[in-house]
């Protein structure tokens, strides 16, 4: 196995299985604990300074328009097969019901810009409704941006005004004692304090005024509304509203729907309206006329003495009588046509609606008339919520214009062809008045003055009898909508919801520790258990419990990302025993039984303990395991040739001379090093003695093999603790005199980008029979460890 081959084969390793992930959560239950702890109390104080927020909601109808009536209904056959989609006008009325101008109008009504609260524990509480013993009115302009209030109760029944804020800033004002009905002066201007009716007028604690201008505050409003069609075939509109007060939701809807049906039944009375001062108009005027043709009769007779000339004229009158009625009507018709015209040509009419229903006998006109007025309106409605450049807005101006050219051609043509019919009508009856040729001149200018009379009367009356019309359609318009569903909803809030809140805290608090340990797992590049090294060819001999599996957290961690501290000086105590049967023990017999089926018996075996880098507990290992044999009574030796630390030699003190002696020539004989330890008897320690300055020459020299030509015949097994491979050259000179080389791999310690590198001195027998241990595994936690149990195993057996 190269060493590329290696690193994948250690990455498809590092992979975790369901119940490794399990068992590292729940070696870790502290801080899933902890984390529970703090997100359920984190959602139970969200819980508590939050407002709880009601939904309302309100279904309403809009009605279809019986102009539309029958053309609609000749093709309901196909839209209930979906040949033909619904009229637009439910969308348009959709998005006429939540435009600015009709929210600015409720929050105008309802006074919307000014809220109060009271503080209610950690909650801020929104008094509305019959909760609101007063209510503040701003006699000025609006106010700026972020102005507020505190407005406190008097032990003399009156209010303290204090703590004003305008524009986010606070003023240096003094409080303010005022009473209800007083104009109060304030720094964010003239405020009137009124009791509201019905509710008792004593402030129980203090209240906060905030005020907002109107246009913000109609933003909110809109943000907050949702407007929704049932059904893409139906014209009913649902609308629904949140807020923090329910009652103030439901008065929300209503008055929309209040204000969007005046509104609609003012643009419907626009054409009843405009008709009606058109009329009012033409009476006056036709009232100073017959006024006029009165005066004129009435001095034409009293200066020529005539008498009844009723009589004189009937014979004419009788001949003249279909004539005159025909003449009558066309006369009518032909004055409603010049004054529409006069109308239309006027300037100042320009944009308002022709008056409709004139009665000047043309249908053609008529149509145009209202088609004129249709677009007019709509072009007004459309004007008055988007601009001037809206395309839809320039193309009725268009169509209006074409349409009043229309309508006031068509008007000519109807006055040429009424001029007409007059014209012969008059011929004819001048031949009739002809053949009376004893009747007097004066009866005849008589009879053209009368004609004239009842022309006008005629016209007065017609007029008279439009204007009542025009005034009773006015009355009786009805609402273009039908509430369905008053505004209503559920009496709990339908945020926030305890439920969720603290379901979510619950799972939020197990996520984040399983977060947080996944991670800190999976990007931990060190040793983390037995698992990992299994990508090694090496052979594996064992594997040494972490003796401090108490450790606090600030060791553990300082483990996990390498950064133990080094103490030279730190001696390990021993922990292999004649009785000993935890697993510490256990893993040390382990060891020595692999040990021995890998050495030969028929001579003396010398091992040597190295590692990749330092810290990895090699001599904590040498000792206990050189123990460990001891106690089976095997004769060892364990050599401190560490000529760099002496770390072993720390178990009896540093006693001195050492194996530096012997190397360097100064002492002949090796038993003169011999130490023993108290607890450790049977067990020789050879120790280094004085450091040298020069380590790698001393080991290079001869004296090495003497050295353990020398031990050979006293010993079955000598053990060497070695500094760590690569970082000096002393294992690389020491593995050439042993038979055997066992690398110590520390869990939280090594890195495992490492392996690969071990790995290599293992293809290239860098060293001497390679075996590694893996040394600090947490059987216990640890899901990278094999925990045989064995605390458990002999606790049982006991």
């Amino acid at each position: 196995m190269n060493t590329d081959q290696l690193q994948q084969q250690e990455l498809l390793e590092s992979s975790i299985s369901l119940p490794d992930l399990l068992k590292l959560f729940l070696s870790h239950w502290r801080w899933f604990l902890l984390s529970l702890v703090i997100c359920m109390s984190l959602g139970m104080l969200y819980l508590s300074i939050t407002q709880p927020v009601y939904t309302r909601s309100t279904s309403i109808l809009i009605k279809e328009d019986k102009e539309n009536g029958a053309s609609a209904g000749d093709l309901s056959a196909f839209q209930n097969l979906g040949l033909f989609q619904g009229s637009s006008k439910v969308q348009n009325e959709l998005i006429t019901i939540q435009s600015p101008v009709i929210i600015t109008e409720v929050v105008r009504r309802l006074g919307l810009n000014v809220n109060y609260s009271v503080r209610t524990g950690l909650r801020s509480h929104t008094l509305y409704g019959t909760e609101l013993p007063l209510r503040l009115q701003l006699l000025d302009r609006d106010p700026e941006e972020g102005s507020s209030l505190v407005l406190s109760p008097s032990s003399d029944g009156s209010l303290v005004l204090s703590d004003f804020v305008s524009a986010g800033e606070k003023l240096q004002q003094a409080p303010i004692k005022a009473r209800y009905g007083d104009t109060i002066k304030s720094p964010i201007g003239r405020l009137l304090v009124l009791p509201v009716q019905g509710v008792s007028a004593q402030l129980p604690q203090e209240v906060k005024v905030s005020i907002s201008r109107i246009d913000d505050t109609a933003n909110g409003v809109l943000s907050g509304l949702k407007g929704t069609l049932v059904d893409d075939k139906s014209t009913v509109i649902q609308l629904t509203y949140n807020d923090v007060s329910a009652q103030r939701a439901e008065d929300i809807l209503s008055t929309i729907v209040s204000v969007y049906n005046e509104l609609w039944v003012e643009d419907k009375n626009q054409v009843a309206v405009s008709t009606s001062r058109f009329i009012d108009e033409r009476l006056d005027v036709i009232q100073r006329d017959l006024g006029a043709v009165d005066g004129d009769i009435s001095k034409f007779k009293s200066r020529n003495l005539l008498p009844n000339v009723d009589e004189v004229t009937r014979l004419v009158l009788d001949k003249s009588k279909e004539a005159e009625a025909q003449l009558l009507l066309l006369s009518n018709q032909i004055s409603m046509a010049r004054y529409i015209r006069s109308y239309i040509l006027d300037e100042r009419n320009q944009w308002r609606v022709l008056p409709a229903n004139s009665g000047i006998g043309s249908d053609h006109v008529e149509s145009l008339i209202g088609e004129y007025n249709k677009n007019l309106i709509l072009y007004n409605r459309l004007k008055a919520n988007s601009s001037e450049a809206n395309p839809r807005v320039l193309d009725l101006e268009h169509t209006l214009t074409e349409l009043r050219s229309a309508v006031s051609k068509s008007l000519d043509n109807v006055i040429v062809s009424l001029s007409t019919q007059i014209n012969s009508l008059q011929a004819s009856e001048q031949r009739n008045t002809s053949r009376i040729a004893s009747s007097p001149e004066q009866a005849k200018y008589l009879i053209s003055i009368e004609r004239q009379q009842k022309i006008k009367e005629a016209l007065y009356l017609y007029l008279l009898q439009k204007r009542e019309e025009t005034q009773l359609k006015q009355s009786f318009a009805a609402y273009n909508t039908r509430v369905i569903t008053p505004p209503m909803g559920s009496r709990k809030p339908s945020s926030p919801v305890t439920r969720n809140i603290l379901l979510a805290s619950f799972v939020l608090g197990l996520i984040l520790p399983a977060v947080a340990i996944f991670a800190i797992d999976t990007f931990d590049t060190k040793l983390r258990g037995r698992k990992d090294a299994e990508v090694l060819s090496i052979p594996y001999l064992g594997q040494i419990p972490d003796m401090n599996k108490y450790r606090s957290l600030r060791a553990r961690l300082a483990q996990r990302f390498g950064r133990l501290p080094h103490d030279s000086n730190r001696v390990r105590p021993l922990v292999v025993t004649a009785a000993g049967g935890d697993q510490m023990n256990e893993a040390f017999r382990i060891l020595r039984t692999n040990i021995q089926y890998m050495l030969p018996k028929d001579r003396t075996q010398v091992v040597m303990l190295s590692s990749i880098n330092p810290a990895s507990g090699k001599t904590f290992i040498t000792l206990n395991l050189a123990n460990s044999f001891a106690l089976k009574g095997k004769r060892v030796a364990v050599l401190d040739l560490d000529l760099r630390r002496a770390l072993l030699s720390l178990y009896i003190n540093r006693p001195k001379p050492g194996l530096s002696s012997f190397l360097n020539g100064e002492i002949s004989k090796v038993s003169e090093l011999r130490y023993t330890h108290p607890d450790m008897p049977g067990l020789d320690i050879y120790p280094v003695g004085i450091i040298p300055p020069n380590p790698a020459e001393l080991l290079s020299t001869e004296r090495l093999s003497e050295l353990l030509d020398q031990l050979r015949p006293h010993y079955d097994l000598i053990l060497i603790d070695c500094p760590p491979a690569e970082i000096v050259a002393d294992a690389s000179i020491i593995t050439e005199v042993v038979d055997m080389t066992l690398f110590v791999l520390r869990v939280g310690v090594l890195d495992k980008r490492l392996l690969p590198e071990l790995e290599r001195f293992y293809r290239e027998n860098k060293y001497r029979q390679m075996t590694y241990v893996v040394n600090g595994v947490d059987q216990l936690s640890s899901k990278y460890g094999y925990n045989y149990g064995y605390g458990d195993y002999y606790a049982q057996s006991k």
